[in-house]
This record gives C-alpha cells, structure tokens and sequence, in this order.
C-alpha cells in the first residue's frame, strides 16, 4: 500500500504499554477515554493518527509530547474486546514530530512535521549491524523466549540501516522506554549503537544465567 502524505495535523493516538515503529504493524488493545473517543470520531478504514508513547504517570497532559518524535500510523483493523476496550491493528508509517496542541477534547490533535533522520556511514553502519546479528545469532542460542527468525530477518534488511534498527529494537527484551529511545533518534548510527549496546548487554546476562 503506497504510504500517504503526511497532514499537517492528525489525531495523537497515545500508547501506554507498546510501541510501533515505521514499517511495523501491531496489534493493541485501546481503553485510555482519549483513545476511545478518538477511534469512535474516526471509523473510517485506514483511518490516519499520530502515535505517540505516553511516558510518566499523567495521561492526562498531551502537550507533554511537544518536540518529541512520533510515529504517523494508520488503523488497519479494529475489533470490540469488551464495553470499555477495543482491538486495533496500527500500522507505522513514518517518524513524525509532534508540533503544537491544536485541540485537546475530545481527544488531543496535534500540528505535526516530517523529520530528517541522519544517515550512518556506511562503513559505520556495516560494522554496527554486523554486531548486531552476531549479538541476535548468540540470544537464539542462549534465550529460548529470544524468536530464532530474527537474525534472518535482519540480513535481508542490510541494505537499509534505519528499518534494520527499528525492526532490532521491535525484538529483544528492551522495556518500552527504551524502545522509545530507539525512535527518538534520528541520528541512525546512534540508533544502531544504541541497540547494539543493549543487545550484548541481553548477551551478558544470558551468559551468567547459564
């Protein structure tokens, strides 16, 4: 499907327990009063939204986004999973960063712009993701819950090192912060390191469980 132009507005769709990255599809259960309001005022298939995490313990401060980055997203599929939940699939699109609050009842939108991401050298980017499938090959084999398709799906995915550290730090057992960490950074050798650095930690403490 041929990805949209991005508006200069969208609803702000805020996750609390996930994370989708660019390219990445997910399916997530939606019962935040905001988020409700916003997929019953958008019903439309494919509907388009802004994906943001909601960090901290305050749900109720949208304009805490501000400057962050995104992910421009549209709603593949949503199921009832209950009187005050929703299933939906969310399909990641691109970054996106997070402008100014335009409206915030009944649910937030904000003004959004695209974002210029860095380019890694390549040389710097070669060796990065070298580590990082190396690193991917030895948790297959030492952490039986770490899924043995990864590496494979990550060499196919050489030629493009900012979909390979977004599909890397999609796996693993990074905790959601840290996931968000992955897509606050445009700059994508520092996202490679990043990753690379959190994975071989992953590496060591599977080697003192053994």
């Amino acid at each position: 499907m041929t990805a949209p132009p991005l508006p200069p507005e969208l609803p702000l769709l805020a996750l609390r327990s996930t994370i989708v990255f660019p390219h990445g599809t997910i399916a997530v259960q939606m019962g935040a009063p905001d988020n409700l309001a916003l997929l019953r005022a958008h019903p439309e298939p494919g509907a388009l939204v802004l994906l943001a995490v909601a960090l901290g313990e305050d749900s109720q401060a949208p304009a805490r986004f501000e400057g962050r980055v995104g992910v421009f997203a549209r709603v593949k599929e949503r199921s009832s999973s209950g009187a005050e939940t929703v299933q939906v699939t969310l399909e990641g699109i691109a970054r996106a960063r997070i402008g100014a609050l335009v409206s915030r009842a009944p649910f937030p939108v904000v003004s959004v712009t695209p974002v210029e991401e860095t380019a890694a050298p390549h040389d710097a980017a070669r060796a990065l993701m070298d580590r990082i499938v190396v690193t991917a090959e030895t948790l297959t084999e030492r952490n039986e819950q770490f899924p043995a398709e990864v590496p494979g799906l990550l060499r196919r995915l050489a030629s493009d090192p900012s979909r390979f550290a977004d599909l890397a730090a999609s796996h693993g057992n990074l905790r959601i912060a840290e996931r968000d960490e992955v897509l606050q950074r445009l700059d994508i050798a520092a996202r490679l390191e990043f990753v690379a650095a959190k994975w071989e930690k992953e590496v060591a403490r599977a080697t003192i469980l053994e």
